[in-house]
């Protein structure tokens, strides 16, 4: 009952709540003045019909006294009283009872043996039908119910607004956070590219080096993950990434972003490491599983393996495949499991080297990779350490993906991203190429602004895009700018937002291709030789499984 008031009072505006106050109370008010009307009115004929013989006598005798005394038992409730004979007024109370202007006359004859003898004409007192109504406890129970119901709206608008307020702050931080995430992962990418060429430092500078990266790293993940985490759900899309259903996931940002999220809770703790080793065969790595559910599991395989050194040792996160699986697998060098315990890990219940664990986690892992056609393995020696492989079904590579850019000998590349350590990373890897003699042109553009005013004059240049997502200060985002410019077919969109959903879905829908930005210095790149005019598609889809 109260969550139906309160839902029907969120659904109605303050103003149309007040105008129906307005409108019931009036029409409660004259409902109960009407009901009040009748009940005074029923109550003087009562009183005369009581008294209907006597007063037939009165009036044959002329009798004031009687008449006096009558009167007094009605004066409450009527104004005046008239009584008259079949001729004339016989009796009037007051005497003067022109002067009254009576708003509810009421007429009663009088009879004897079947025979009238007279009429009392009676004013019904409209000062005390309006006090009775005024000071009614039906009506102040209304009151009262409207003043609780007129708080409770209050009440919720007040609430409403200060969490519209929430939202709008916690969406200024989340998008401020998105930026930072997106603006970070950038130069990341131009640094892991960079560290590969460093061989010549000294080994602990490089570990240094690669340490600092990877901290940056995790914190842009974390930026990204919290933005993911507090972002209000869009209801115009049903890929929602909370659902608990089978979508298509793309593996290596799954990992990376649970590995990156373990290693800042465990910041404090430097004995501690946690390492990814993703091959670049991995990285079209795709399975039909939920990404909230996968991350789950990666969290509570990794909180064992913390638990099992003590907050001291390595973990290893890796990534592979053959022909038919994704293995993910995690090995920790941690004290190891008995043989006899082994058997029984991922049965229901069963927990161990835990002292308030529940036999939950590895029971659910275990039953949700095998319920989608995979493995879940465990293997464990004594005093070397666990491993425990995720072998999970692969899947076709979405239509949004590009595992390999395949770029026509003639053609030009145009980069179009506001960070110039991504036009840093597209050069250094086509200058591998033109050592090659491929003499690739590149033109590099850092608004949307420019880049339009000269795609105006060269529209008709043999070129192949790589377009960032995000433009700082340009109203029109990469996925807008190649469709205005029916790009396609020859087009990329590189951007760090690989992982939502909507922008999967417009890209799937337009069949614009998607590369994440962490995967630019990495991607395969092919010169196709002989090719002077764009194919129907350029990009090659003959890695899928």
């Amino acid at each position: 009952m109260n969550l139906n008031i309160t839902f029907l009072i969120q659904k109605i505006s303050l103003k149309t709540y007040l105008i129906g106050f307005i409108v019931s109370l009036s029409l409660f008010i004259f409902i109960l003045f009407t009901h009040n009307k009748t009940s005074v009115s029923q109550n003087v004929q009562n009183q005369i019909s009581l008294w209907e013989e006597d007063l037939a006598l009165a009036i044959v005798d002329n009798n004031q006294n009687f008449f006096e005394k009558f009167s007094k038992n009605l004066h409450a409730t009527v104004q005046y009283i008239e009584v008259y004979n079949l001729q004339k007024v016989v009796y009037s109370y007051p005497v003067d009872s022109e002067m009254f202007t009576c708003l509810f006359p009421l007429k009663t004859p009088i009879s004897r043996y079947g025979a009238q003898t007279g009429e009392i004409k009676t004013c019904l007192y409209s000062g005390y039908i309006i006090k009775a109504t005024l000071f009614s406890p039906f009506l102040l129970f209304y009151l009262v119910l409207c003043a609780c119901l007129t708080m409770l709206l209050l009440s919720e608008r007040l609430e409403k607004q200060k969490a519209l307020e929430q939202i709008k702050n916690t969406q200024a931080l989340c998008e401020l956070a998105s930026q930072v995430s997106h603006d970070i992962r950038s130069p990341l990418a131009a640094l892991n590219l960079v560290l590969k060429d460093l061989h010549h430092l000294p080994e602990n500078t490089r570990i240094l080096l690669r340490s600092a990266v990877q901290r940056i790293q995790d914190i842009a993940n974390d930026l990204l993950n919290k933005h993911k985490k507090t972002k209000p759900l869009n209801t115009n899309t049903s890929n929602d990434n909370t659902r608990l259903v089978h979508d298509v996931s793309w593996l290596p940002g799954i990992i990376e972003s649970s590995v990156s999220e373990k290693r800042l809770s465990l910041k404090s703790q430097d004995g501690m490491i946690i390492e990814t080793r993703l091959s670049l065969a991995s990285y079209s790595s795709f399975s039909k599983i939920n990404q909230m559910e996968l991350k789950r599991i990666l969290s509570n395989i990794l909180n064992n393996s913390i638990d099992a050194m003590k907050n001291n040792g390595k973990v290893f996160v890796s990534l592979s495949n053959n022909e038919s699986f994704n293995l993910i697998s995690i090995e920790d060098t941690g004290k190891g499991i008995p043989e006899e315990i082994l058997k029984k890990l991922g049965t229901r219940g069963f927990s161990y080297g835990k002292s308030n664990g529940n036999g939950l986690g590895l029971h659910h892992a275990k039953s949700v990779i095998e319920q989608l056609g995979g493995k879940f393995e465990i293997q464990s020696k004594l005093n070397h350490g666990t491993e425990i492989t995720i072998c999970i079904p692969k899947t076709e590579l979405p239509k949004w993906f590009v595992s390999k850019l395949i770029i026509p000998e003639s053609a030009s590349i145009i980069i179009l991203d506001d960070d110039p350590s991504i036009h840093q990373i597209w050069k250094n890897r086509i200058e591998v190429l033109n050592h090659e003699n491929k003499n690739i042109e590149i033109l590099d553009f850092y608004n949307t602004d420019t880049f339009l005013l000269w795609i105006e004059k060269h529209h008709n240049i043999m070129g192949f895009f790589l377009i960032d997502y995000e433009i700082f200060g340009s109203p029109s985002n990469g996925f807008d700018v190649i469709n205005k410019l029916n790009l396609k077919d020859k087009a990329v969109l590189v951007t760090s937002r690989y992982e939502e959903p909507l922008l999967i879905e417009q890209c799937e829908a337009a069949d614009v291709k998607l590369l994440p930005k962490n995967l630019a210095p990495l991607v395969q790149i092919e010169i196709a030789k002989g090719k002077t005019i764009w194919p129907q598609r350029h990009f090659d889809d003959t890695s899928r499984p």
